[in-house]
């Protein structure tokens, strides 16, 4: 597609060479551009009519050596192909139909050597064999839902999960009896140690996950009231994992209030 200054540049040379270049067709014994046999043996194709007007369009404006100035740029038609063929096109669209009509013969006179010579000629266009490409969109991979593991059945804590893994495995509960050891250690993670005591759970103050700090008033309190943990109406469900072998009455917690015990100093 033409620019506006590449229309200005064409006009220019049509303006400058048209009525010169339509003398020198009248004038010049015109050749056909006969067919020709490629590496393979292949043929080409006769040329049309305006592939028979173009050479002449080459040959004269290098022959005349036909130039221009544009903005202080010089310009040569016969050195310059895009201007060139730009060029050809306005010139044939210009040409009056008793000169078209010449090259027209040319082109006939192209395809009936070309019939004579290889009679059993058949056009096959030499068109190139489509090659595969992927897919240059890639799947992005899926980020991590849980930052927990489940191999053969257990289950662990990974803080360092890769956020980019390609495969997510899903989360799946484990299942065994509050009386297995897997179900203890599991408890322990979530729960402080707790002293069984007939049907009262004790806190151990001297517990490490009870606040430490100095400046936490619990700390003080901690040590001198024991937290106390009844057996009663706590769901079963509120505990994880969940195990089929428990009733809603085996094992219920309770934590009575005993805030008004302690002065927390507004720490509510």
């Amino acid at each position: 597609m033409c620019s506006k200054i590449d229309k200005k540049i064409v006009k220019q040379f049509v303006e400058k060479y048209g009525e010169d270049f339509y003398n020198y067709i009248n004038n010049s014994n015109l050749e056909p551009k006969f067919s020709q046999k490629k590496e393979g043996g292949r043929i080409t194709r006769p040329s049309n009519s305006y592939f028979q007007f173009k050479p002449v369009v080459s040959k004269y404006a290098s022959d005349k050596n036909l130039s221009l100035i544009y903005k202080g740029e010089l310009i040569i038609l016969s050195s310059n192909q895009g201007y060139l063929a730009k060029v050809a096109a306005e010139l044939w669209k210009e040409l009056p139909e008793v000169q078209k009509n010449k090259f027209r013969r040319l082109y006939e006179l192209a395809k009936d050597r070309l019939q004579r010579e290889h009679p059993d000629y058949k056009y096959s266009p030499n068109r190139s064999k489509a090659k595969f490409k992927a897919n240059c969109q890639k799947k992005k991979p899926k980020k991590a839902d849980r930052n927990i593991n489940v191999i053969n059945n257990t289950f662990t804590h990974d803080n360092n999960i890769n956020q980019q893994m390609n495969v997510e495995v899903p989360f799946q509960p484990v299942m065994f009896p509050v009386s297995s050891p897997d179900f203890q250690n599991c408890v322990n993670d979530y729960f402080p140690p707790l002293d069984y005591n007939q049907n009262q759970l004790v806190w151990n103050s001297n517990s490490p996950i009870l606040p430490s700090s100095s400046s936490s008033p619990l700390s003080d309190a901690s040590r001198e009231f024991p937290f106390t943990v009844t057996v009663s109406n706590i769901p079963l469900d509120t505990f994880y994992p969940v195990s089929n072998d428990l009733t809603d009455n085996d094992i219920l917690f309770s934590v009575p209030d005993i805030s008004s015990d302690f002065d927390f100093g507004g720490f509510y």
